[in-house]
């Protein structure tokens, strides 16, 4: 690694004066330990951004700012500023190679992650978008930043049926990934589904609860499918199938869990989907001995749902 040189020392920095971090007082009780080259770089990015000037040493110094720092969305929002006013196309290409520099070794950071889809919009370039989305999941498959911006991109895409596949794939792959699921949930729900598209959807879910009953992301999975299907087919279903899985799996608290939430939400729309209410008290009683880190919330529960009885 090279020696750094200080910003001052550097071709064509001689007329810009380092500008010091003002802590409010004349001298701090316990000062942070920057580096000197943290300190350096930061003295001349103010300087640059008091002078609000875009220019390609600008860009140069919010690099290696950037670099020193990649979570300082200020950095990010000066560098975006420096770009729209250069507005030079070789400039914003070579943007998109830095950005993936920087999502592969900060796939964490969503200051990227935000600057990225801002270049994409600036450029209307979305052709390097799937692949690099696909690789930051390869690479960690429950990175919410990562999710977070692939939401954005099927969106603007429209490309549903194809990120379904997607989905049916990483599935497959892990259904324990509760990222999957909530990005299937939000294609789903983006596709308008129609009755047989939300049986088919309640069918795997089933599938991978079948898999392993206590994998809590199917069900609630299956949970928000029967809710959004409006059908009181589909709530009978869905109670049976969780009576099974109970007598199947004596001490299971998934199925439980989802049949009292099911007992309230029908309760609620006027439907019991043929579960009794003292089923219903007796299995959040279950659950209070079965669960006792939420104990106290399976009892008030059992409250509610005996109160919502008297009530009627």
């Amino acid at each position: 690694m090279s020696e750094y040189q200080s910003w001052g020392k550097r071709k064509g920095w001689e007329d810009v004066e380092p500008t010091r971090q003002d802590d409010g007082v004349d001298s701090c009780v316990v000062s942070i330990p920057y580096s000197a080259e943290f300190e350096d770089t930061m003295n001349y990015m103010r300087t640059m951004m008091k002078r609000d000037e875009h220019s390609l040493r600008a860009l140069e110094i919010t690099r290696e700012a950037i670099e020193l720092c990649p979570g300082n969305y200020t950095l990010w929002c000066y560098r975006r500023s420096i770009l729209s006013s250069l507005s030079d196309s070789a400039l914003f290409l070579e943007e998109f190679s830095l950005t993936e520099a920087f999502i592969e070794d900060h796939p964490k950071c969503y200051q990227v992650w935000s600057y990225r889809q801002w270049l994409v919009e600036a450029t209307d370039d979305l052709s390097r978008e799937v692949k690099l989305c696909d690789a930051a999941i390869e690479s960690d498959s429950k990175n919410y930043h990562a999710w977070s911006y692939r939401q954005w991109l099927v969106t603007r895409l429209r490309i549903w049926r194809e990120e379904l596949e997607y989905l049916d794939e990483m599935l497959r792959r892990d259904h324990w990934n509760n990222s999957v699921w909530n990005m299937r949930y939000f294609v789903v729900k983006h596709l308008g589904p129609a009755a047989d598209f939300v049986e088919r959807e309640i069918d795997i879910s089933v599938q991978y609860i079948q898999k392993d009953v206590d994998n809590e992301s199917p069900w609630n999975y299956l949970n928000a499918m029967v809710r959004e299907s409006d059908s009181e087919g589909a709530e009978k279903r869905f109670v049976e199938f969780c009576q099974q899985c109970i007598a199947a799996h004596l001490r299971s608290v998934h199925p439980r869990a989802a049949l009292v939430r099911a007992y309230l939400c029908f309760a609620r729309s006027g439907v019991r989907a043929g579960l009794e209410e003292a089923r219903a008290a007796e299995v959040c009683l279950e659950l209070s001995e079965l669960d006792p880190i939420r104990r106290k919330y399976w009892l008030f529960c059992h409250r509610k749902i005996k109160s919502d009885s008297r009530s009627l």
